[in-house]
């Protein structure tokens, strides 16, 4: 792998990149794009994430692993709401709720729900069926901080908008310190990348207290402090979870929207593409604790930055 390999394994050491973690990456990234000579400039922005302070879910009176997903507290009072993560959030019941991944067999929070819920494993699931009694609680909190995006090149009049994150829930190595690489290799490989694009990196891509969407917060925050970049640039490239399988670009517009959720969607949507690696590689390890160095293949994240300067035109 080439030298971006070493931000690749530097971001997943980090764990989950929120809070100060998501600062720590922050300077990783700006480290390494001053040693490869690449000018940049960093915004800030306030935003909020949930924050679990305890989550408890009981069966039959027993204690089971489970982990918050949700943005406030409260009370889930029996199993009559068991629903699959995997299941887009605006059309999950809005209910206090048990889920699961259907694809991955350990705690999955592949979403954060609006009531009290709790996210569980494939074996925690089968005793919740199992049982009787089943109540959880959760507390959590809405903890604000600074949050970033990395910009780089040319932030006048970009023919293309690449855009990527590398903040995380759980270790993130496909989701997405591999996207975060494939554009870093690509800014290094081709300097006249800088000439006529712009390459937009954000730390709050996962996580804020936005309505109706709560992923995208950093990439919508630069839409507020710069719209006319995004409305005048020819092409719109998202780069995320390219760390496994086929990598293509993407331009199906129910995908589009979930993955990169904007204000004025239905003008930009023309010229969006989203570069992403396999969904059926990403369900098993997403947002748990199995997304780790294990499931990259370097051969993708190769792959995924070939396309984005083809994409690019470099």
């Amino acid at each position: 792998m080439p030298a971006t390999g070493n931000i690749l394994r530097d971001l997943v050491m980090l764990g989950e990149r929120q809070l100060l973690a998501e600062t720590r990456a922050t300077d990783r990234i700006c480290a390494f794009l001053k040693d490869a000579g690449i000018p940049y400039d960093v915004q800030t922005f306030p935003i909020q994430i949930p924050q679990a302070r305890s989550a408890v879910l009981t069966v039959d009176g027993d204690a089971v692993d489970c982990v918050a997903t949700c943005f406030t507290s409260g009370v889930i009072p029996d199993k009559e709401t068991i629903i699959s993560s995997a299941m887009p959030m605006a059309e999950s019941p809005d209910l206090p709720n048990i889920n699961v991944n259907p694809y991955c067999p350990v705690i999955s929070r592949a979403n954060h729900y609006r009531k009290p819920a709790v996210a569980v494993s494939h074996a925690v699931l089968t005793r919740v069926l199992a049982g009787k009694t089943v109540r959880g609680e959760v507390a959590v909190e809405l903890v604000a901080y600074e949050a970033h995006n990395i910009v780089v090149g040319n932030i006048d009049a970009p023919a293309t908008v690449v855009f990527t994150h590398y903040d995380s829930i759980g270790p993130g190595a496909f989701d997405n310190a591999s996207g975060t690489a494939a554009v870093l290799e690509a800014l290094v490989r081709s300097p006249a990348l800088r000439e006529d694009s712009l390459v937009v990196l954000s730390g709050a891509e996962e996580l804020s207290t936005d309505l109706p969407y709560y992923w995208g917060a950093g990439y919508r925050r630069f839409q507020e402090r710069h719209p006319d970049v995004l409305a005048r640039a020819q092409s719109i490239v998202v780069v995320d979870s390219v760390g496994r399988g086929a990598i293509g670009a993407i331009t199906d517009a129910r995908t589009v929207r979930r993955a990169f959720p904007l204000a004025d969607m239905e003008t930009l949507l023309p010229k969006i593409r989203l570069i992403a690696g396999s969904l059926e590689g990403l369900m098993p390890v997403y947002h748990s604790a199995l997304d780790t160095m294990d499931v990259i293949d370097e051969a993708s994240i190769a792959a995924a930055t070939d396309l984005l300067l083809r994409s690019c035109g470099k």
